[in-house]
């Protein structure tokens, strides 16, 4: 994980005020994974490391529409980007 970019992310939230409505959570277990996909009405997850968008499909098995990013290493030509962000 990168440190800087995490603080960096963090920051912007507190600076819009979204610090009730968004919750990052860190790794967890798959019972704890499984529970918060059911929880969640999005999926998001604009990583530039992600290659093909495992996570991405994962969150789509429970019918959660994805959020992603056009700058992972093959994403750019990925169905699956086609898929998400169209």
């Amino acid at each position: 994980m990168d440190q800087a970019y995490t603080a960096a992310i963090l920051r912007q939230v507190r600076f819009a005020d979204l610090d009730h409505q968004i919750q990052f959570l860190g790794p967890l277990r798959e019972a704890d994974l499984v529970n918060q996909f059911v929880l969640s009405q999005v999926m998001a997850l604009p990583s530039s490391y992600e290659g093909f968008g495992i996570a991405y499909l994962e969150g789509m098995g429970f019918g959660l529409p994805a959020i992603a990013s056009t700058q992972g290493r093959r994403m750019k030509s990925s169905p699956l980007v086609r898929t998400v962000l169209w």
